[in-house]
């Protein structure tokens, strides 16, 4: 249902509900015989007016942020809404020498998406993965992976990962969604 819809539902469950109170009043008199006048029908002084009719614009003040919001969400998200991705990258890296820290190749990591680094099943020996080239040759500072161990890292783009092998020919698979 649009918002103009809406908004006319709602102005007439308003306007009914108000007819039916009169409907009600006027049944009510005539039953008992007693005359009906304005001052009956009407019966808001100007405070009381002014106050719902506050309440009544600062109702679809909140109907417009709420339509606003969702629309913000929607572009946000795509026209679908919240969605899981339909696609993925995967690649494996193998340095080139072995105890010669490389970067990861550059793909952007979607927000809220982690880059899963795995050693590969048949590495022989250890993979190690740091931020920076310097830290990647420092065992207090490198994160080792034995083979078939995986770590999933939330970072912007691969490439800001460095990864060693300490024997030569082992690799890590890694894998990301996309957007």
């Amino acid at each position: 249902m649009s918002e103009q819809d809406q908004q006319k539902a709602a102005g007439i469950a308003l306007g009914s509900g108000a007819l039916a109170s009169i409907l009600t009043l006027i049944a009510t008199r005539r039953a008992s015989g007693q005359s009906i006048t304005p001052a009956d029908i009407v019966g808001l002084d100007e405070a009381a007016m002014t106050a719902l009719l506050n309440l009544l614009q600062n109702a679809q003040d909140i109907n417009q942020h709420t339509t606003d919001i969702l629309q913000a969400i929607a572009s946000v998200t795509g026209a679908g809404g919240l969605q899981n991705p339909d696609n993925f990258i995967t690649f494996r890296h193998t340095p080139a020498v072995a105890f010669t820290p490389e970067q990861l190749p550059p793909y952007d990591i979607p927000y809220k998406h982690a880059l899963v680094v795995k050693a590969y099943h048949t590495n022989a020996g250890t993979m190690f993965i740091a931020r920076t080239l310097a830290g990647c040759v420092q065992a207090n500072i490198a994160y080792a992976l034995i083979a078939n161990e995986a770590v999933e890292l939330e970072i912007k783009n691969s490439e800001s990962i460095w990864v060693m092998a300490n024997t030569a020919g082992d690799s890590v698979n890694c894998i990301v969604e996309q957007r």
